[in-house]
């Protein structure tokens, strides 16, 4: 019996129904149980086919996966360092980080739920205003900005460009803020600062170099290392990968340099002492080791700073004074048509010669002050124009060409600096009396500061053209011989004169013997000639006299209210050579001078 669902008319209760009748399938139902059941028969088979052919293909599709979450890191390398004699940083690379954001990334991560804004959640990332407002802290930048950057939907990289510290790097690390990645970079440090700007020039932020940083740039560079790893969709590293494509970094090899950092400390100071108290527009000094040629120092003003060079006008940093200004140097050429003189035997030192009024090819040659006559060391000590103008007419114009070209003036001194300009001598076809005469103390064959230095080695030497150089030397260069060694002696002789008697007396220096020149020379301006209100002070000399370790040469252009060399560079000589000899333990007993001569 069927009894239906309804209600009792009496009590109005509701009730509960059951079919009491026995079941029987007809043809529909079983129709319908056979085709299901071929279903689950076929999709059955449908996933055991698709198992065994993962199983059978898996290598395959792990290699499909792979390609598409697998990268490389790169690990940059350091460029070498750039090191002074004695191994000290001159130029460095160093590693830092910065912060980096891909708001295309963070946002699709926000829209899959991935990330969680404005509410916690122990298993998905979450950002709130403060996580912001620490951010903010940490970079030093508003919250304004963070917030704009991020909402960038079309970028992909947002780069704050803040040098992280140590402090910073963990606090980010700590704060764990989504699509927030800490990328390692390198930068050039120069820890002298200013004072081998010049020298080394620097590396701007496409990683091209200027000076030495640019010659070099093939040598210092290092090969950046890669490493293959897998990440997640956020950019994640998940597992570091043995790939062969994986390299190791290779940092750039060390470039030494002759210069030393210590004398270079004390030849930017005094240069900077006097270019300050004399106004003066420019200037330079280089300090040479007078046995070998290698620049021990090298400073030029107006200078930069390297890691900040974008703040300066092009015209600094490309101006490098001791190289790149060539102009009449003035008396401390004087010595060199001297030292030819005595060389080929036409004088010696105690040659008396005429000084009074003296005329070549209608003009006159003058002197600062008047002498009826003075001896060859007399010449050199009382700076005489005559006495050297007469000492040039004692020979033609091409042995005078021949020998200038010999003391390596005319051209680049194949040091290494870079920016150096010359000026060649003047072709013999131009030559005229009065050139040679001009010539002779000074005049009319212009040269660097560099250039002089290197001259002067012929008197520190036994006669000998030591090759300048900024490379640390292994061995001593055999020089090319310019004099006699005997001339070289008596030049050393004559030289101290000029110091102890001279016009050179400010750079005398206790316990030592000194020899030098001053300069004092008017300048040349293009289309107007010679002018008498600037000047170019210099002063060149080397100590000890009687067996020389340093040349120092040293020239200020245009000071102010004084202009002579041996006012205003002598003192600046003095102070780099006093304070050279005794940090390298030069000994101080000075040898009498007639000694010397009798070598």
């Amino acid at each position: 019996m069927l009894i239906l669902s309804g209600k009792d008319r009496r009590d109005n209760e509701p009730y509960m129904v059951k079919d009491t009748t026995p079941k029987v399938l007809d043809a529909n139902s079983k129709q319908i149980n056979i085709f299901f059941s071929l279903l689950g028969v076929a999709f059955v088979g449908v996933v055991g086919m698709g198992f065994i052919k993962q199983i059978n293909n898996h290598v395959d599709y792990q290699k499909a996966s792979d390609n598409r979450i697998e990268r490389s890191i790169k690990s940059p390398a350091l460029t070498g360092a750039i090191l002074d004699r004695n191994g000290e940083e001159l130029a460095m690379s160093r590693y830092y980080y910065v912060a980096e954001f891909n708001p295309q990334q963070l946002r699709v991560a926000i829209d899959k739920g991935q990330v969680v804004v404005g509410q916690k959640s122990s298993k998905k990332k979450y950002i709130d205003n403060e996580k912001l407002h620490q951010l903010a802290n940490i970079l030093g930048v508003s919250e304004a900005d963070i917030n704009e950057r991020l909402n960038k939907t079309s970028s992909t990289r947002e780069v704050f460009d803040i040098k992280l510290s140590v402090e910073q790097y963990n606090a980010l690390e700590a704060l764990k803020f989504p699509g927030l990645f800490l990328v390692e970079k390198t930068e050039r440090v120069y820890p002298a600062g200013k004072q081998f700007a010049h020298l080394l020039g620097f590396v701007n932020k496409e990683g091209r170099g200027q000076g030495l940083e640019f010659v070099h740039k093939n040598d210092l560079a290092g090969k950046d290392g890669y490493q293959s790893v897998y990440h997640d969709y956020s950019g994640n590293v998940v597992r570091f990968l043995n790939s062969e494509k994986n390299t190791p970094k290779e940092d750039g090899k060390p470039l030494s340099l002759s210069v030393d950092s210590r004398i270079q400390y004390m030849a930017y100071n005094a240069l900077g002492k006097a270019m300050q108290k004399y106004h003066a527009k420019a200037g330079g000094v280089v300090v040479l080791d007078a046995q070998t040629g290698e620049i021990l120092s090298m400073v030029s003003m107006p200078d930069y700073d390297p890691a900040f060079y974008g703040e300066y006008p092009q015209e600094v940093l490309s101006n490098n004074f001791a190289v790149s200004a060539v102009s009449d140097q003035g008396s401390t050429m004087k010595p060199f048509i001297v030292a030819k003189a005595i060389d080929d035997g036409k004088v010696t030192p105690d040659t008396v010669i005429n000084t009074q009024s003296y005329v070549v090819a209608g003009n006159s040659i003058r002197d600062d002050h008047s002498y009826s006559s003075l001896t060859i060391e007399g010449v050199l000590q009382k700076s005489s124009n005559i006495g050297v103008a007469k000492l040039a007419e004692l020979y033609d114009s091409k042995t005078l060409y021949q020998y200038y070209d010999a003391a390596g003036f005319g051209k680049k001194t194949q040091s290494g600096v870079t920016g150096e300009r010359f000026v060649p001598l003047l072709p013999l076809s131009k030559w005229k009396a009065l050139d040679k005469a001009k010539m002779a103390y000074g005049y009319t064959m212009s040269s660097n500061l560099l250039q002089v230095a290197q001259a002067y080695t012929i008197f520190t030497t036994d006669g000998r053209l030591m090759p300048a150089t900024i490379y640390k030397q292994t061995s001593k260069p055999k020089g090319e011989q310019v004099i006699q060694p005997q001339t070289a002696h008596k030049m050393r002789q004559m030289l101290t004169s000029v110091v102890e008697k001279g016009t050179g007396k400010q750079a005398a220096i206790e316990g030592y013997s000194v020899a030098g020149k001053t300069g004092t020379a008017q300048k040349y301006i293009i289309n107007r000639g010679y002018d008498n209100t600037k000047h170019l002070a210099s002063f060149v000399g080397f100590a000890p006299a009687t067996n020389p370790r340093l040349i120092v040469a040293v020239s200020i252009d245009e000071p102010k209210n004084d202009f002579y060399g041996g006012t205003v560079a002598a003192p600046v000589f003095q102070e780099v050579m006093a304070g050279s000899l005794d940090y390298l333990g030069v000994e101080t007993a000075k040898e009498d001078v007639d000694e010397l001569a009798a070598r």
